[in-house]
């Protein structure tokens, strides 16, 4: 059974599907404590939407809000399920999306294949103790990468040698054009 018709199961209180998804060794007390954890994870209450939790199950329901603009407006951050891109939209088609990622990568993508990514922010250098943050793009990921880096600056490691410069001080306009053929 696929992991979200197990979801859409969990999250409609279907213990005897979600427990045929299982494999046979399995104790029935550890799958009902596994169902217990996969509801909590998930938020589920007593209102929720089956379109949120398993989108491919209830298309119809999906492309309602869709239309009604509730969800993937224009200018939103939206990430595809299948490739792991996450770009902006910028055009809205009658069930895809199209989306321009930072590096300017444009992609197209059904409205069943994404999910509305929301932006982490980390600025410590430890997510957890002995947890390095190694979240692409925050300040504490250069803080961390930084600190294992000789010479970096701003890790009060600048200089390690009489006469060295640090690793990230060199301007890069000056190295282009001091080997730039002429």
């Amino acid at each position: 059974m696929s992991a979200s018709r197990m979801r859409l199961a969990a999250a409609e209180g279907d213990f005897k599907t979600f427990r045929s998804g299982l494999p046979p060794e399995v104790k029935p007390a550890e799958a009902k404590e596994l169902f217990n954890i996969l509801r909590g994870s998930m938020n589920v209450k007593e209102d929720y939407e089956i379109w949120e939790i398993a989108p491919k199950f209830d298309y119809q329901t999906l492309r309602e809000n869709y239309i009604s603009e509730s969800i993937f407006r224009i200018g939103q951050l939206v990430e595809n399920l299948n490739t792991g891109l996450v770009g902006r939209i910028i055009r809205r088609g009658t069930n895809y999306l199209i989306c321009v990622t930072e590096a300017g990568q444009m992609f197209k993508s059904w409205i069943k294949d994404l999910t509305e990514y929301t932006e982490v922010r980390m600025d410590r250098k430890m997510r957890l103790p002995g947890k390095p943050n190694t979240l692409v793009g925050t300040s504490g990921a250069f803080k961390y990468y930084a600190s294992m880096t000789p010479g970096a600056i701003g890790t009060g490691k600048e200089n390690l040698q009489y006469g060295g410069r640090a690793y990230l001080g060199y301007n890069i306009k000056d190295f282009i054009n001091k080997y730039r053929k002429r």
